[in-house]
């Protein structure tokens, strides 16, 4: 750490482009069994850095503080400094028995760490699907290695499963009960409702995940579904 406080900053920023394009590496080989190689890191840090720049020089512009904004606010709101924002959302197709979910974990500068896209055949229900849906969610965020989370939805019903003591066997109690235990690994873990505005990304997702055959998860890369609905400066 010592070492690190006496570089300059362009060497800091660089540094920390390399280490962060060495753990999506990783993260990539993990779930999408890829490995990329060293002349392709230096390549993808390389463009990050340009983008860095450009949106360095950029800052002073008034978009630049929406994140900062009201509260009340219907827009997406940041988390606070070490914490990820997990928003989840699930879109139900009853024609064929399928659903969509979708997964946006963020930090507190709104910069997308991982999205996810599911499409799974089960019972199409709203209910079940948005608890399966939030379930996916916190098995994303252990997966990928974060510890302190806020899940964001705007199911009330599933948020208000989540927050109750009492066991409910049934088919969403049960999804809820994994997702519950599951919850107990994190050092920091809440769960919020909001309104459909404030999750229109994952509900996005969600919808789009209908249209693909599996599960498509994308480390720190923005998806073309989504890239209209996302401000340059989040």
């Amino acid at each position: 750490m010592v070492l690190l406080s006496k570089l300059e900053d362009k060497y800091l920023a660089e540094f920390g482009v390399v280490v962060s394009k060495i753990w999506q590496r990783r993260n990539e080989f993990i779930f999408k069994h890829y490995l990329s190689t060293p002349s392709q890191l230096i390549h993808q840090a390389t463009q990050k850095l340009d983008i860095l720049n450009s949106l360095t020089q950029s800052k002073t512009s008034p978009k630049a503080h929406l994140l900062n904004s009201d509260p009340s606010s219907p827009r997406w709101q940041p988390p606070s400094e070490g914490i990820f924002k997990v928003n989840w959302d699930a879109s139900v197709r009853k024609e064929n028995g399928t659903i969509g979910v979708g997964i946006a974990i963020r930090d507190w500068q709104g910069r997308f760490l991982a999205t996810m896209r599911m499409k799974k055949t089960m019972l199409p229900d709203a209910h079940v699907a948005e608890s399966f849906a939030a379930l996916q969610a916190v098995t994303l965020a252990a997966e990928i290695g974060i510890n302190q989370i806020i899940l964001e939805g705007d199911a009330l019903q599933v948020v208000n499963d989540l927050l109750r003591d009492e066991e409910n066997w049934g088919q969403v109690g049960l999804i809820s009960m994994d997702t519950k235990v599951l919850s107990r690994n994190f050092i920091t873990f809440s769960v919020h409702h909001v309104k459909r505005a404030s999750n229109v990304i994952a509900h996005t997702l969600a919808k789009n995940a209908l249209t693909i055959n599996d599960v498509l998860v994308e480390l720190e890369e923005v998806p073309n579904c989504i890239g209209s609905l996302v401000d340059p400066f989040e």
